[in-house]
């Protein structure tokens, strides 16, 4: 299969999925401090929608990072609560109780071709590294669902401050990969995993949706298993 010498390979979406994790957890913490509140996920999901880092437009983007991750977070939090008609104490009560949610491995679920994938990769030789929009404490997260073992590196965004789609991240990822490596993009996200990675000159692969009609991914597929059976395919000369 070795057509490519690494894999950049998106989480949330693409390794593991989760079921609305950040309106979910928004929801959870709000319903602790007012269980009769009047909001259902439904009504909370439209209110966090363009408010995380990676929604910044390159003209507002600040670097943000580590504990200051979370720092720009919680107010975010509280701006979406008071959008919902919360009380401007309850929603900063409220939102600083999101992250202990946020932070929980059970939340999370392995497609049930992951390990295989990243396995069947890792024996060819082809290097795993994990390019993410996370927050900074991912890589423990990464490590309690078992993935770590299959991983050579990882280009967390809130522990760089870079973003995908954009280069930074990008290009740290490559400098993990090695010099001259042949990488690929694996991800679930037409803007930030496949136009990010294409606009450097990194061939990306579309996986686990369909493909809207502005993108155009060099590799599409609907499991990690039909990818890497596409790359064999590629790298016998079919």
């Amino acid at each position: 299969m070795p057509r490519f010498d690494a894999i950049f390979w998106d989480f949330d979406g693409t390794l593991v999925y989760s079921h609305r994790l950040w309106p979910s957890a928004a929801l959870e913490a709000l319903l602790a401090l007012a269980p009769d509140f009047p909001m259902d996920l439904e009504q909370m999901r439209p209110l966090m929608r363009d408010f995380y880092p990676w929604d910044l437009p390159e003209e507002q983007y600040r670097t943000i990072r580590g504990a200051d991750w979370w720092r720009f977070m919680e107010p975010q939090f509280a701006e979406a609560y008071r959008r919902g008609g919360v009380e401007a104490g309850l929603a900063r009560r409220a939102a600083q109780g999101v992250r202990q949610r946020i932070l929980q491995p059970e939340k999370y679920c392995l497609f049930e071709d992951t390990v295989w994938a990243l396995a069947r990769c890792k024996s060819q030789g082809i290097r795993n590294i994990l390019v993410s929009n996370n927050y900074p404490e991912l890589p423990a997260i990464v490590e309690k669902l078992g993935l770590s073992p299959y991983l050579d590196g990882m280009a967390v965004s809130g522990l760089l401050g870079w973003d995908k789609p954009r280069a930074e991240i990008f290009q740290y990822a490559q400098r993990l990969a090695g010099p001259g490596a042949r990488c690929l993009m694996a991800g679930d996200n037409p803007q930030a995993d496949i136009g990010g990675a294409q606009a450097l000159g990194i061939p990306a692969a579309l996986v686990h949706r369909p493909c809207p009609p502005e993108c155009k991914p060099d590799y599409q597929a609907e499991t990690l298993v039909q990818l890497l059976e596409q790359l064999e395919r590629k790298g016998s000369g079919e």
